[in-house]
C-alpha cells in the first residue's frame, strides 16, 4: 500500500509543472497518432515552456505579480515553446477572478487560443486586458497540449503530459481590496494519505483503485478527490470542452481528504478538466512561500458514447 501511494506521488511530482523565473516548464509526452481521429496514446518524453511577460509593471524576475496604475491597460506577452519532435496544437485559456476571461488578441476579443505550433518553434502572443478595476486580481493562464485528443482507451496519463499552468496577480490602483467569494466549509476526512487532485467513480481518500481517465457521457456523478491543508481556502474551476463550467470556492479547516460530487450533465466526445487553486486573491512570497499558492489539475479524462 505504502509503495503503491509513493509510486503515484512520484508520478504526479514529476509531471507537474514547476515555477522557474521566467514562467513554467512541464515534462510531457506526445502521442502517436496511429488513427484518423489522433488520440492521446504512446507517448515520447518531451517538454514545453510557458511564461508570462511585461517588464513595464513585474515586480520580480519570477513575473508572478504585476503592478498597474488605475485606467491602464495590462499588455504582457505570452511566450510558449513546443520542445517536441512535432508539432502540437495547444490551447490557452485565461481566467481572470475565477472567470473565464476575454482578452485583446490580434485585434478581436477572445476568450480562449489555439496555438499551432511546429516542432521546436517557439511564439509570442501580444494580448492586452482593459477595463481592470483598482484593486488585486488573480489571472492563471491554462495551456492545454492537444485539447481536442480524446482517449480510446482506459490509460494514465499525468497531468503534466498535457496540462501547464501561469498563475499571476495584478495589483491595480492604490489598494489590494479583491472580489469577495463565499467559501463553503469543506467536510474533510482527515488522513495522513497524500493524495493529488483525481477523479473517481466513487469518492476516496486513497489512490489506490481505478483513476477515471475515459468515462461514458451518462456516468454521473463522478467524484473529485483532492487533499487539504490546514486552514486553507481553495478554488476548485471544472472546464469541460473549450469553457470554464464551473468555479466555487471552499475552506479547509483540517489537513485531509475533501469528496466533492460533479454532477453536472456531459455531452460525449468532450475531455473533461478540473484545477484545484490553492489560496486564492493571496500574493506569494517569493522568498519564504508561507502561504500554500499551487495549482494542481487532473489527468486527461475522456468523455465518449
Amino acid at each position: 500500500m505504502r509503495k503503491l501511494k509513493l509510486f503515484f506521488l512520484l508520478i504526479t511530482i514529476l509531471f507537474t509543472g514547476c515555477n522557474i523565473q521566467d514562467g513554467q516548464i512541464n515534462n510531457e509526452e506526445s502521442e502517436s497518432s496511429k488513427e484518423k481521429n489522433k488520440t492521446s496514446e504512446n507517448v515520447q518524453p518531451i517538454g514545453t515552456t510557458l511564461g508570462m511577460f511585461d517588464k513595464d509593471t513585474a515586480l520580480s524576475k519570477s513575473n508572478t505579480t504585476f503592478e498597474l496604475k488605475n485606467g491602464d491597460s495590462f499588455d504582457p506577452y505570452i511566450s510558449i515553446h513546443n520542445r517536441d519532435q512535432k508539432e502540437n496544437m495547444f490551447r490557452i485559456f485565461f481566467i481572470l477572478d475565477y472567470k473565464q476571461s476575454y482578452v485583446q488578441y490580434n485585434k478581436r476579443q477572445v476568450n480562449y487560443i489555439d496555438v499551432l505550433l511546429e516542432s521546436n518553434e517557439k511564439k509570442k502572443l501580444d494580448i492586452k486586458l482593459d477595463d481592470l478595476s483598482n484593486g488585486l486580481h488573480d489571472f492563471v493562464i491554462f495551456c492545454i497540449r492537444r485539447p481536442d485528443d480524446l482517449l480510446t482507451k482506459q490509460k494514465f496519463f499525468p497531468p503534466g503530459h498535457f496540462n501547464i499552468v501561469k498563475r499571476t496577480t495584478l495589483i491595480v490602483g492604490d489598494n489590494q481590496d479583491y472580489e469577495k467569494v463565499n467559501y463553503k466549509n469543506l467536510d474533510v476526512e482527515t488522513t495522513t494519505n497524500e493524495i493529488p487532485l483525481f477523479v473517481s467513480k466513487e469518492s476516496r481518500n486513497t489512490m489506490r483503485g481505478e483513476v477515471s481517465t475515459l468515462v461514458n457521457h451518462n456516468e454521473s456523478p463522478l467524484w473529485i478527490n483532492f487533499p487539504t491543508k490546514s486552514n486553507n481556502n481553495y478554488a476548485l474551476l471544472t472546464f469541460w470542452g473549450k469553457e470554464l463550467r464551473n468555479a466555487n470556492f471552499y475552506h479547509a479547516d483540517n489537513q485531509g481528504v475533501a469528496n466533492i460530487p460533479l454532477n453536472f450533465k456531459m455531452k460525449s466526445d468532450e475531455n473533461l478538466f478540473v484545477a484545484l487553486v490553492e489560496n486564492p486573491y493571496t500574493i506569494v512570497d517569493e522568498k519564504s512561500h508561507s502561504i500554500p499558492w499551487d495549482i494542481q489539475t487532473t489527468n486527461r479524462i475522456s468523455v465518449r458514447e
